[in-house]
């Protein structure tokens, strides 16, 4: 005669769960303090432990092969932007650093000058008098 009174042991992410099940008279044994019952339950849950444990590992093996087929991929991509930003760079370099504009015999080598300088000279433009140009 075998009595389900049984024990579960899970695994911290619980997807592994066993059963051990336990006749009449291990019961009996257990409950008595047998101490050859009590070594094969310790036993038991030693072995279900390392199990999990290593389903775990073999886990993890199968998760960082497929990490590792992965890199190729991603080191191309990281290459790709490394290129694109270092030719962003040299663009917003070349683009600083070689600004020039001649406005009315005056040289301006600063962008924000230059452009207040226009605004000003579109400002005196449209209050000359006489100027039938502006729309009114």
């Amino acid at each position: 005669m075998r009595t389900h009174g049984s024990f579960l042991k899970t695994n911290s992410a619980g997807d592994e769960v066993d059963e051990v099940v336990l006749t009449y008279s291990e019961v009996k044994s257990l409950a008595v303090g047998n101490p050859l019952i009590k070594r094969r339950i310790e036993v038991e849950t030693e072995l279900q432990r390392k199990l999990i444990l290593r389903s775990r590992i073999e886990r993890r093996k199968i998760e960082a092969g497929e990490a590792l087929l992965q890199m190729p991929a991603k080191k191309l991509e990281l290459e790709r932007l490394r290129t694109m930003f270092t030719e962003d760079i040299a663009r917003l370099e070349t683009a600083n650093s070689g600004f020039t504009m001649q406005i009315m015999g005056e040289t301006y080598k600063k962008r924000r000058d230059a452009g207040e300088r226009l605004i000003d000279l579109l400002a005196e433009y449209a209050l000359v008098p006489g100027n039938t140009d502006n729309a009114e």
